[in-house]
This record gives structure tokens, sequence and C-alpha cells, in this order.
């Protein structure tokens, strides 16, 4: 009788304690102003700025950046011979709406026989584009002088961007942002040579961003478990690969790396038997997508043929 007595009066006890826990309030959590790696965006946004600066500010301020002499687009003074010529494309594309000489002879090429000058259309493309921002501040010819000069500094400023999601998508986002930061201090990347330089008017710094963002999004296609996501990130990459093609003659080369990459990776897998559909269905989508946005303008210089681009798509 004493122990059941005890037993009842320890159930009585304990049974407040129990209803208290279940009946007690939720206290919810506040909401922060600020996510709690809030730093990674500034610090981001921070080395495109410092990137932004290095590339533009010490050509602006010398003064060896504008013919005051100069009328139309001869007072805007470019980097090197091929941004002049890239220049007269942009100047041609202008006057009669038509971007010359892609297919055809430049009789100032080649001198007195002429040659095709075979500068794919993006960049001039682009910088005629970004002129049409600046056109209700100013004329259209200092637009178009302004934009050439601006343009490839904005694409080596930019390219930390995908630098950064690399390495956040294959270490961390501390390893990520130390790899941007070090974009800031590249010579070669800031520099007139083949960098990133306001007033470099080629397609160096364009190809380095897209080069970048074909890989960033190719690792991300690899990486993303849900297959629709993955698909997209595919195409994104195709999109940029057609970009590079659009750009620069030589993007066979990445499709030369990719390919090989696929390859190489497929065949591990088949002896280690972890056989990763996304390994082909990425890399193939990126190849297909890349080569058929660009056909329209591979087409046009050098019509349908098995050449390298197809052969590794195929």
């Amino acid at each position: 009788m004493r122990k059941r007595a005890q037993f009842k009066n320890k159930q009585i006890s304990e049974e407040p304690k129990h209803l208290a826990m279940q009946i007690k309030p939720k206290i919810e959590a506040k909401p922060y102003l600020f996510k709690k790696n809030w730093w990674i965006a500034v610090s981001i946004i921070g080395v495109f700025l410092i990137v932004l600066f290095f590339n533009t500010y010490f050509n602006i301020t010398s003064g060896i950046s504008f013919n005051t002499d100069g009328e139309g687009l001869a007072k805007y003074y470019l980097s090197g011979p091929d941004p002049y010529y890239n220049m007269r494309l942009v100047q041609g594309t202008y006057e009669t709406g038509r971007y010359p000489y892609y297919n055809e002879v430049d009789p100032l090429l080649n001198y007195p026989i002429g040659a095709s000058g075979g500068r794919a259309p993006l960049l001039n493309m682009i910088a005629l584009g970004f002129s049409r921002l600046l056109a209700p501040f100013m004329n259209d010819i200092d637009a178009i002088g302004y934009s050439m000069q601006f343009v490839p500094a904005l694409f080596g400023a930019l390219l930390i961007f995908p630098v950064y999601f690399i390495g956040k998508e294959l270490f961390n986002k501390k390893a990520g942002l130390i790899a941007a930061m070090f974009v800031a201090i590249i010579p070669i990347h800031l520099s007139s040579g083949h960098g990133s330089a306001y007033t470099l008017f080629d397609h160096d710094s364009l190809i380095l961003l897209l080069f970048f963002l074909t890989f960033m999004f190719l690792i991300k296609g690899l990486k993303e478990k849900d297959t629709i996501k993955s698909v997209l990130y595919a195409i994104l990459g195709g999109i940029s690969l057609a970009g590079l093609t659009m750009v620069w003659v030589e993007a066979q080369f990445l499709y030369v790396i990719i390919a090989i990459y696929a390859i190489v990776q497929m065949f591990i897998d088949i002896f280690l038997d972890k056989i990763d559909i996304r390994v082909f269905r990425t890399s193939s989508i990126v190849l297909f997508s890349g080569y058929l946005i660009s056909l329209p303008v591979i087409y046009t210089y050098t019509g349908i043929s098995l050449n390298t681009p197809l052969f590794l798509c195929i």
C-alpha cells in the first residue's frame, strides 16, 4: 500500500512538468536583418569595384585615352592594332546597319590583295548595344567611343563572379572569395597587353569571362542532383560556350577540353563501377547547345561542315 501510494504521488508530481512541456508556448525567432554570410556578398562587390578601379582609373586620369584634336571616333584612343580593327567593324556596322567583312574580303587587309577579317561579331555588337545605354546622355559617336573603351574593363571586373562561384562549388565560400581576390592582383589581367585595361577594345577579357562562365555552369550541372536544374545549368553552360564561339575563332579548344574530360571521366566511372549519367548528360548538352546556338554565325563564315566542334559533339 505504501509503495502504491508513493507511485501515485510520483505520477501526480511528474504530470504537471510533462504537461508544461507540451503547452509551453513557442518563442518565435526574431528575423535577422542580414543573412549570416552577408559579409561575403559585400566582399565580392568590393573586389569587383577594386578590379574595375585598377583597370580603368589610371588609364582615364593619364589623359592618353583621348585625342582632343580628333573628330568623331578618331578622338578615342585604343590600345594596339586589334582594337582599331574592331573599331573599324563597329563603325561600319553603325554606318551601314550590316556587320562587315566577316565572310567577305576587306580591301585593307593583306593590301592590295585583300583578305577576310574573320572577326566574329559578338564583342563588337555588345559594344554597340552598350552604347545605347549611354546615348541618352551624349551623342551616338561619343557613346560608341566610350563604350569601346569601357566594356573590356567591365568584362574583366565581372570575371570575379564566376571565379568565386567555381571556388565555392569545388571547395567553400572562403576559398571562392580568396580566388576572386587574386584576380585583382594579377598584372596581366589588369594590363593593356592581353588583359582588361580601359581602352583595350579586344576580345581577351570577354573570352576569359565566357571561359569561366562555361566551366562554372558545367561544374554546377555535374554536381546538381535535381535533373531539371542540372539540365538548365548545362544549357546555360552551352550559351556561354556559344558566346565564346561567336567571339573567338579558337573557341574549338574549349570543345576539346570538355569532350576529353567527359570521355576520361566516363571511363574512370566504368572501371570504378560508379556510373553517373550526369557526366554524359551535362557535357553533351553543353557541347550541343553551344554548337547549335552559335551555328548561324559559324554557317555564315564556313558553312556547314564536319568541323572540330561538330565532330566533338557527335
